[in-house]
């Protein structure tokens, strides 16, 4: 059955057309338990959960949790209400928790009679925890990448972190990986070894507790590649300045995923951190000229190339001129 409320003023007809939201359910006085409770997603002080529902249609659910200090458990409590939409809702977000405690959470289905007794599975051990922010390739070679990312920008900062890595089906994980210190501070990883074509990089926080956040960074591409070496200044004029380097031999024999397909130049200001780039160079060019800049303005200036999967990438520990 589907069900909506509507009302009307007092004294008058008829009743308002639009109504309530509806809920669809089934008259039984038996809802099972649902099932295959886990963390969908953390922030710095909350958790969604989310769960599978039998056939049998529930009125609502509530959701109970409960801390755990000391390796003990409190008695469940805080209980929370989620009403099923139409068509089923089987995730909450459970907010106000602290990131230095550590939940176990269980969800009850909801008849027209009230909650069963009988609960999903106890899902243990959970911790809100920021996502890593501002994920990016710092460098690559043609077996590895170096990666930077920022701790979250809300909480507390997180015990260490997980690097995954995906190429087509193949999982690889990089567990604990330890940050640097402090909120503001960049995190680094080596990232190796890197196989044919690109990669897909995520980073994942773990919370002081040890539970480590199902959602992670935005993902990042990687390519191994053969990059270019020794980028340094060949000459300089009142608004130009022009820039060469070296294209290793190795391009000439190496399987075609490791030859870029294109050049630039990504340069900035760095007093305003302006930022620019140039058009895209062959990959047999070997130096530029770069015209129209600022006279007696510092810029700084990073070569990146051009995997064959499209994506622009600078050398593993070529440091920018």
């Amino acid at each position: 059955f589907n069900f909506k409320v509507a009302s009307r003023v007092a004294g008058r007809t008829p009743f308002e057309f639009i109504g309530s939201n509806v809920v669809r359910a089934l008259p039984s006085d038996f809802a099972p338990p649902p099932s295959n409770l886990t963390v969908q997603a953390t922030s710095a002080s909350g958790i969604q959960l989310r769960w599978d529902q039998g056939t049998a249609g529930p009125v609502r659910y509530k959701v109970e949790y409960r801390e755990v200090t000391g390796g003990s458990s409190d008695a469940f409590g805080f209980p929370q209400d989620v009403e099923i939409l139409a068509g089923g809702g089987l995730s909450t977000f459970i907010t106000g928790l602290d990131g230095q405690k550590t939940y176990d959470f269980r969800v009850f289905s909801g008849s027209f009679r009230g909650y069963e007794t009988a609960g999903s599975n106890i899902l243990s051990g959970a911790q809100p925890v920021g996502v890593p922010q501002d994920l990016s390739v710092r460098g690559v070679n043609r077996d590895s990448a170096t990666i930077d990312w920022l701790p979250p920008s809300q909480g507390q900062v997180p015990r260490s972190y997980r690097i995954q890595y995906v190429l087509a089906d193949l999982i690889t994980e990089i567990a604990d990986v330890q940050h640097l210190g402090g909120n503001l501070a960049t995190q680094s990883a080596l990232v190796t070894p890197l196989q044919q074509a690109s990669h897909t990089i995520r980073v994942f926080s773990r919370a002081q507790g040890g539970f480590y956040q199902p959602l992670g960074t935005l993902p990042v591409i990687v390519a191994p590649l053969i990059v270019p070496t020794g980028m340094r200044v060949t000459s300089i004029g009142p608004h130009h300045i022009s820039l060469a380097w070296d294209i290793s031999p190795e391009v000439l024999t190496a399987p075609a995923f490791l030859v870029p397909s294109a050049y630039r130049i990504d340069f900035e200001q760095r007093a305003t951190r302006a930022k620019n780039t140039t058009m895209e160079l062959s990959p047999d060019t070997s130096s530029v000229t770069i015209a129209h800049l600022e006279t007696n303005t510092e810029y700084e200036f990073v070569l990146k190339a051009k995997s064959q999967s499209g994506t622009f990438q600078s050398g593993l520990g070529q440091n920018p001129v």
